[in-house]
C-alpha cells in the first residue's frame, strides 16, 4: 500500500518567451491548530500569512494529486526550440520527501488544469485575507 502524502510547500514557475510576466505560486503550510492550518502563500507580486481550514487543505491535497497522479517528471521536445514556455513544480511533502516535475515548451495534457486550480485556490485564499 502507498503512503498516503501531504503536501508541505507547493512551488509552480511558468515562464513563457513571448509574454514577460511569469506566473509563479509558492504555497507553505504550516502548524495546525483548532482545525486551522497556517499558509503562507505567494501568488505572483502578492504575498500573505494567513490560515486555512484543515478541510480545504486536505481538498487541496486530493486536486493537486488528482491532477499530476499520471504525469511524467520531465517533459522536454525534441526538436531544438528557442522560445515557448518552460515551467517547474516542486512538490516537498510533511515526510520530507520532494517530487519535481518540468518542462520546456513540452506539458501534460491538463497543464492548463493545475494552472486554472492553482490560479483559484490563491485568489480565494489571498480574498479571505481582505473580507
Amino acid at each position: 500500500m502507498e503512503e498516503e502524502k501531504f503536501i508541505k510547500k507547493f512551488k509552480f514557475y511558468v515562464n513563457s518567451y513571448d509574454d514577460f510576466s511569469p506566473i509563479e505560486y509558492q504555497i507553505t503550510f504550516g502548524n495546525s491548530v483548532n482545525k486551522t492550518l497556517d499558509a503562507y502563500i505567494r501568488a505572483m507580486d502578492v504575498e500573505c500569512f494567513t490560515s486555512i481550514q484543515t478541510e480545504d487543505y486536505t481538498a487541496f491535497n486530493k486536486n493537486i494529486f488528482e491532477i499530476i497522479h499520471s504525469w511524467k517528471h520531465k517533459y522536454k521536445t525534441k526538436e531544438d526550440i528557442c522560445d515557448g514556455r518552460e515551467w517547474s513544480l516542486s512538490i516537498f511533502y510533511t515526510n520530507n520527501k520532494r517530487t519535481y516535475y518540468t518542462g520546456d515548451i513540452k506539458e501534460p495534457e491538463n497543464f492548463e488544469e493545475l494552472v486554472n486550480y492553482i490560479s483559484a485556490f490563491c485568489s480565494k485564499l489571498l480574498r479571505g485575507q481582505n473580507e
